[in-house]
């Protein structure tokens, strides 16, 4: 199964694996790689918003593909919204900062 990144920063992509992916099917394959991206469940914060990915569109998304979207804080990628592509048209639900509250 291949991990999917949107990037709200394009050029934050090179910096998220090490010249490499993990992924033995790609192109840049390297079995050294530190993969640094935590695709787990984000937490709700009350505050979100939607992309939608349309399956009749021409991409290189396979079934059980896992499409996330990460921010940075500190240098440490977190995840704000994550999905399974299941071959439909689907939405990825991002979730953003809770602006009632100190936290980031």
């Amino acid at each position: 199964m291949k991990k999917t990144f949107i990037f709200f920063l394009i050029i934050s992509y090179t910096f998220s694996q090490n010249n490499g992916c993990p992924d033995i099917s790609s192109c840049n394959f390297d079995n050294q790689v530190e993969f640094l991206l935590d695709f787990t469940e984000p937490s709700n914060t009350g505050n979100s918003m939607n992309i939608g990915i349309v399956s009749a569109l021409e991409n290189n998304l396979d079934i059980n593909d896992t499409i996330g979207v990460f921010y940075i804080i500190n240098d440490i990628y977190e995840c704000a919204g994550l999905v399974q592509y299941n071959g439909s048209n689907t939405a990825i639900n991002i979730f953003g900062d809770d602006p009632l509250t100190s936290a980031v």
